[in-house]
């Protein structure tokens, strides 16, 4: 019987010791939780943003609701036909009542429109519409009324979807940051637990890339599994969601009604993390060797 080589893979030459810890495991984790929630988050606002851009328009949104005891459709009439003969306007269309209607209408008129009905106004050649004043012109004729022109500095809708933009911006690079920070603090730990070990094969004329190469394979799936576990979670919590909302019939956040597809967003991030782990680990590996020697 013949002993080939191949088919054993070679033991560590590291202790079992050295590796990433459990800091560094928990901050990838919990970088990659937040980020597969981000993007599964993500991917159901865009949807629904085009679902409320769709319903927005035009040069302005007015939003009407019934008032005493005028009911919203013939709100949304008597609104029509006021609009269509404001400075400005070419055009006033009444809108069918869409179960998009309501979270836009919280955005822009907030809690106070209970059902409410949308018109969309169409702009002459050169003019531009006040959403304020529009708004000032239905309440002055007894229309219980709130009205969005789209314009930054005064819309809103504009604003809102603005702020939610940056703020998942800013999320992303906080994760992203924390996530190198936990694998370069990983790296750090492995190499302090194997100081011995690597100081005799520096002796020995092994070079600082033959160390480091050592390391990279734990590294690699410490943050991989660390990622796993985070994206894992932040998918059950999607679908607990899901299932919640679709058992007990209430809206979701937003009026969000994200497919179950959606959820395949936390997929990417374990090889990602394992990507960057291999890349952040092996410079930061790198560096310390040099400063060693």
């Amino acid at each position: 019987m013949t002993f080939e080589a191949t088919r054993r893979r070679p033991a560590s030459l590291l202790p079992d010791r050295a590796r990433p810890g459990m800091a560094a495991s928990l901050g990838v984790g919990v970088a990659a939780f937040c980020l597969a929630i981000l993007a599964i988050a993500g991917i159901a606002v865009e949807g629904a943003a085009r679902d409320l851009a769709a319903r927005a328009g035009g040069a302005a949104t007015v939003v009407v609701w019934g008032a005493g005891l005028e009911s919203p459709d013939a709100a949304a009439a008597r609104a029509a036909d006021i609009l269509g003969h404001a400075r400005g306007v070419a055009a006033a269309r009444p809108l069918d009542p869409a179960p998009a209607d309501i979270p836009l209408a919280r955005v822009i008129a907030g809690a106070r429109a209970s059902d409410p009905r949308l018109i969309t106004l169409v702009a002459r050649p050169g003019a531009t519409l006040d959403g304020a004043a529009l708004a000032r012109t239905l309440r002055g004729a007894g229309v219980a009324a709130a009205a969005d022109d789209h314009r930054f500095s005064t819309s809103p809708l504009t604003r809102a979807a603005a702020v939610a933009a940056t703020a998942a911006a800013a999320a992303i690079l906080l994760a992203s940051i924390l996530a190198m920070a936990a694998m370069g603090v990983g790296a750090r730990r492995a190499l302090g637990e194997a100081r011995e070990v690597t100081r005799l094969l520096t002796l020995s004329g092994a070079t600082d890339r033959f160390v480091a190469r050592q390391f990279r394979p734990r590294l690699v799936r410490a943050a991989a599994l660390a990622a796993a576990a985070g994206a894992g979670i932040a998918a059950l919590a999607g679908a607990a969601v899901l299932l919640a909302g679709r058992a007990s019939g209430a809206a979701l956040p937003l009026g969000l009604k994200p497919p179950w597809r959606d959820l395949w967003a936390a997929a990417p991030w374990p090889p990602l993390f394992a990507t960057v782990a291999l890349a952040v680990g092996g410079a930061t590996l790198a560096a310390a060797l040099k400063k060693a020697r």
